[in-house]
């Protein structure tokens, strides 16, 4: 067991070329972006009656596609994680450094920010409060925090024997609402630069 000051490595990708099931395409490319992997491109086909979509991304430099078995339709669009039960594909700790990154990353000044930059910011922080909500689905009936036992990897346990707090309702439906509030703001500051 790894000392409590080192953790040990994150998930890291399968091969490109193992197929994954995502309930969306938002969940399937927020995956490799948890996993350090800048997305390239994305093509979404049918195959025996399947929703797939391969995606190109470059990780540690080397470029790479991943293909995903899509359970969900859905519009296309980069914000819907998936339905009313929790993922398979991501577990809790994706889903709540996720949402911590974006919230702690993006500035907190606007001034001299362009439409483009805000508007993909904007995207960010709308998924990152997506990725906080879907956190909670982990929590059982009659729980305040996600169980340790939903943690599917060793850096994930090590992370939540580090903070369980940090997988509690109360932690999660907060970080989710300081991340819709500066949507909102995000919001008005985009209006503002486009009216």
């Amino acid at each position: 067991m790894p000392n409590r000051g080192d953790p040990p490595p994150w998930k890291a990708l399968p091969s490109s070329g193992e197929p994954l099931r995502a309930r969306t395409l938002a969940e399937a490319l927020l995956y490799l972006r948890v996993r350090g992997a800048a997305i390239l491109g994305a093509r979404r086909y049918e195959e025996r009656g399947l929703q797939q979509v391969e995606v190109r991304a470059l990780h540690d430099g080397e470029e790479k596609r991943f293909t995903f078995v899509l359970s969900h339709l859905d519009a296309g669009d980069h914000l819907h994680l998936g339905g009313g039960a929790a993922s398979v594909l991501l577990d809790p700790a994706d889903l709540v450094l996720f949402a911590s990154r974006v919230e702690r990353e993006l500035r907190a000044s606007l001034d001299g920010i362009s439409a483009p930059v805000l508007n993909r910011h904007l995207r960010d922080l709308e998924l990152a409060a997506e990725a906080a909500d879907e956190a909670l689905k982990f929590i059982r009936r009659r729980s305040d925090e996600v169980p340790r036992s939903a943690m599917t990897t060793a850096a994930a346990r090590w992370l939540w024997d580090q903070d369980p707090e940090r997988f509690s309702r109360e932690q999660l439906i907060a970080l989710g609402d300081r991340l819709r509030r500066r949507t909102i703001w995000y919001q008005e500051v985009l209006r503002r630069l486009e009216g």
